[in-house]
């Protein structure tokens, strides 16, 4: 479905109200955050690609929200995901770049993964971050790594 067409399409930086989405009062709230690197928007077929590429992500846009003008505040990889999970610019977080100059995110900075675990969500992810910097597995309760490619420093 065209996300035009989406009941529940959000676009980020509207100050209408229009991508609210209100739930009854003791009704269970389910996240799913789904982030993909290097993936362009126009290759998947909830955003209008022709043909069913992606089935299980349209599936997930089409019974969740589905943003289509979200952008990277910070670039590459990890200070984009952690200005993400902190809500901070990697300026005010000190994560501006993979791995120089040496980083380390401040324990007392709040953190998204621990905010929905200390409300008691269950909390998971999947990716190769953690191999490169350890806050990344802040407030997991399961933490998968995927085999093949991670773009961690060798161990020595």
């Amino acid at each position: 479905m065209p996300p035009s067409r989406h009941p529940k399409t959000v676009q980020l930086g509207r100050n209408d109200g229009a991508g609210s989405v209100n739930h009854a009062a003791g009704s269970e709230v389910k996240t799913l955050v789904v982030s993909l690197d290097t993936l362009r928007a126009d290759h998947l077929s909830c955003l209008g690609q022709g043909g069913v590429l992606t089935p299980n992500l349209d599936a997930l846009a089409r019974d969740g929200t589905l943003f289509t003008s979200a952008f990277a505040n910070d670039i590459p990889t990890q200070p984009a995901h952690t200005a993400m999970f902190t809500g901070l610019y990697g300026l005010s977080n000190t994560i501006v770049s993979h791995f120089h100059p040496p980083a380390s995110l401040d324990q007392s900075l709040k953190w998204l993964p621990s905010l929905l675990q200390a409300r008691g969500m269950a909390t998971a992810a999947v990716d190769h971050l953690f191999l490169m910097k350890d806050w990344f597995i802040r407030g997991y309760d399961d933490y998968l790594t995927p085999p093949g490619r991670s773009r961690a420093p060798a161990a020595e």
